[in-house]
């Protein structure tokens, strides 16, 4: 069976003009909206990125749950 992961699209960087996610994977022009797939990965690498994906996803709850905390989203 053939499978397809989609990657690229929304770039994660630290620059507004040159990326659309923070580090964080939120959006540079909407402060509470995070993107939390495979579009920051531009590069598909030598194995499958369901892990890689899974991690960062984490990593954005635990700092979503941080930016609710202090009330910034």
């Amino acid at each position: 069976q053939f499978g397809v992961h989609l990657l690229g699209t929304c770039r994660m960087g630290n620059d507004p003009k040159t990326s659309v996610v923070d580090r964080f994977h939120r959006a540079h022009d909407v402060r509470n909206l995070f993107m939390v797939d495979g579009s920051s990965l531009l590069t598909g690498g030598g194995g499958q990125p369901t892990m890689t994906i899974q991690a960062l996803a984490f990593r954005a709850g635990e700092h979503i749950a941080n930016f609710a905390r202090r009330g910034e989203i």
